[in-house]
């Protein structure tokens, strides 16, 4: 039996992840200074900027959002997790313009979707959309 002061399971791990948290973003913080400060043994250049996969990954994660959970402000429904995860792939992939191949990327973005599907709704037993909303109606 438990005593009522015990913490749970749960509120243990909580109590536990707060306290690591901060000496993380401590160590994090130590190890960004060192990486910007020390300099290169040549003293050289840093290259250009890669805008594309910046944008493209940012871009995917705006989207895997907004379609997962829709936007009712603007009028777009929930297209669920397949979709949302079809798209966030496929954006994803378009970062690197050399490497990108339709037919791997959809390969790929379909065991992805069936994963998630696997593990988040099969396994998990979350409640989310899985398909579009206007398919379900």
């Amino acid at each position: 039996m438990s005593t009522p002061n015990s913490l749970s399971g749960w509120a243990r791990w909580n109590s536990t992840f707060k306290r690591l948290l901060g000496p993380s973003a401590a160590l994090c913080v130590v190890i960004l200074f060192f990486s910007l400060v020390v300099e290169t043994p040549d003293g050289g250049k840093v290259g250009d900027f890669a805008w594309r996969p910046l944008l493209c990954i940012l871009g995917a994660n705006l989207a895997f959002g907004a379609l997962l959970g829709g936007l009712p402000s603007i009028g777009l429904p929930s297209m669920g997790l397949v979709v949302a995860t079809v798209a966030l792939t496929v954006i994803a992939a378009m970062a690197d313009e050399t490497a990108f191949q339709i037919r791997r990327v959809l390969v790929l973005s379909t065991v992805l979707a069936a994963g998630s599907y696997g593990i988040f709704i099969a396994l998990l037993g979350l409640t989310m959309p899985v398909w579009p909303a206007f398919l379900l109606a």
